[in-house]
């Protein structure tokens, strides 16, 4: 790693030699585009590296999925999220943490989803 990728890389320097090749191998690529972004994209990049080593292992792991998952869907449903986001991302701080409440709530509320081998069987359990 060059001095500008250790330098640029900074804030993953204690997860460094934890992280899997092809994390490192990701990491190396954003630090080698970094020299062309705009300051403010550059800004987003350091953001984004000091929020992501602050995550746990599972957090990071749920992001990964949630990445997953979004880039999967068709490009409507993609545009609908990210109206969502920018109009989230507006909110005043206050208003945040109750659009995140109701969030939690409706999660809670929601009825199970069923396991695979559930879900296979539709049959009526049979009174003893």
């Amino acid at each position: 790693m060059s001095a500008s990728q250790k330098k640029i890389l900074a804030p993953l320097e204690n997860e460094w030699a934890r992280m899997e090749h092809v994390r490192r191998k990701q990491w190396l690529t954003t630090a080698s585009r970094y020299p062309e972004l705009s300051k403010t994209e550059k800004e987003r990049v350091q953001k984004r590296m000091h929020d992501w080593v602050k995550l746990t292992p599972e957090q990071r792991a749920r992001a990964r999925d949630n990445y997953r998952e979004i880039n999967r869907l068709p490009d409507e449903q993609k545009d609908l999220i990210k109206k969502k986001w920018s109009a989230y991302k507006q909110l005043p701080d206050d208003e945040k943490q109750g659009v995140r409440e109701r969030h939690k709530s409706a999660i809670l509320l929601a009825p199970p989803q069923p396991s695979p081998a559930e879900s296979t069987d539709t049959s009526l359990p049979v009174a003893q």
